[in-house]
């Protein structure tokens, strides 16, 4: 046998062990306990027992040393009964995908890395255009999360409010430039809080009073910034696993920050929008 079938054998049986090892974990996902206790001092004297190994450990009982961990010390995100955070509740096909990229392992920094990753992001963004009813040629990024969703988002609005003005962000800089007041809901999330602070600071930001309609606050105020007069709307569901229904605003905020140049931004999860704050300029 030469050193590539040997490379090849060894691939497989790795590959294929993890296999069963994962399936096993989603076979039994159903019915373990969502979260159990762990001595967490315990479990980082056991993973540090060894210190830092000179020589790499044998790639099998590194894979049956993890599995025997997760039995232990994960919590059961993919299960059906978990109702924490927002997260969780991946599909057979998204694994089976997820593990296809690991195989390919693609930098999809740009095109010549990856023309396969390059046309999915193409596609992926055509359809979100499509989706919520975007101009053709919106402009599309994919960030590694809400947060800093939100904070593209808030300095693309940012921008947008400064070439209003006449200021040049890339030609000028932010030292100097108006003062932009940022405005959300009294009980947001500290994530979009931190988020909204970007360039702008938190003395010129704004929480506004709301009042309950049904399970979703609402509100709207009237303030000035920057020498624009602004007029705002929000509407925040409380944190819940529970979907969401659709809230009634003045109009809808997408044509609104569409049509009228205003700017909108929504953190979205999968029981609906947490925060949505539209400003109508």
């Amino acid at each position: 046998m030469t050193d590539i079938d040997r490379i090849r054998a060894g691939r497989s049986e790795l590959l294929g062990r993890t296999n069963e090892l994962a399936n096993d974990f989603l076979d039994r996902v159903v019915d373990r306990a969502v979260a159990q206790p762990v001595e967490f001092d315990k479990l980082l004297r056991e993973m540090r027992a060894k210190g830092l190994p000179l020589d790499g450990d044998d790639p099998k009982q590194v894979i049956e040393r993890l599995a025997n961990l997760a039995d232990r010390a994960v919590v059961a995100t993919a299960g059906p009964r978990y109702f924490g955070f927002v997260v969780g509740g991946s599909l057979p096909v998204t694994v089976a995908a997820d593990w296809l990229t690991s195989v390919w392992d693609q930098n999809a920094a740009f095109y010549a890395h990856s023309p396969l990753a390059a046309a999915a992001e193409q596609i992926s963004a055509e359809w979100l255009i499509e989706l919520f009813g975007l101009a053709q040629g919106t402009s599309v990024g994919f960030v590694s999360g809400g947060t800093m969703a939100n904070f593209t988002g808030l300095a693309a609005g940012r921008h947008a409010l400064l070439a209003k003005l006449g200021w040049e962000v890339e030609r000028q800089g932010l030292f100097g430039a108006p003062a932009i007041t940022v405005v959300t809901a009294m009980n947001a999330r500290l994530s979009f809080c931190l988020a909204a602070n970007v360039g702008s600071g938190k003395r010129t930001s704004r929480q506004s009073s709301s009042r309950r309609r049904g399970s979703h606050e609402t509100g709207s105020t009237s303030i000035d910034s920057g020498g624009i007069r602004l007029r705002c709307w929000f509407a925040r569901k409380p944190e819940t696993s529970t979907p969401a229904r659709s809230i009634r605003l003045p109009r809808s905020p997408l044509a609104c920050a569409s049509t009228r140049a205003g700017f909108m931004s929504m953190a979205h999860s999968v029981c609906g929008p947490r925060l949505l704050l539209v400003i109508d300029l």
